[in-house]
């Protein structure tokens, strides 16, 4: 799980905030694509968000590149989302 700038998120008609992001991979076929689910969670450790993330062609060949497959996985995945990782 990651730290991220909170951002807002309409749920159960109400505004929650969100400020940490985990993520895994659903599906890898070693060669072209694979799925990252993700969970955007509140300070309560509650999912308030869940989906999946694509990643094909150049970007998935190109993953990993830098030697640390996780920490690129999740970089992809918060640009994809538009969120911004804290550290």
């Amino acid at each position: 799980m990651k730290n991220i700038q909170p951002i807002t998120i309409w749920k159960d008609g109400q505004s929650v905030q969100s400020s940490f992001l985990k993520i895994q991979i659903n599906f890898d076929d070693v060669s072209t694509h694979a799925v990252f689910q993700y969970e955007l969670y509140d300070n309560q450790n509650q999912v308030l968000m869940t989906g999946t993330v694509n990643i094909i062609g150049d970007d998935y060949v190109n993953w990993s590149i830098g030697g640390n497959s996780n920490e690129e996985a999740y970089q992809y995945v918060a640009l994809s989302l538009n969120l911004v990782l804290v550290t």
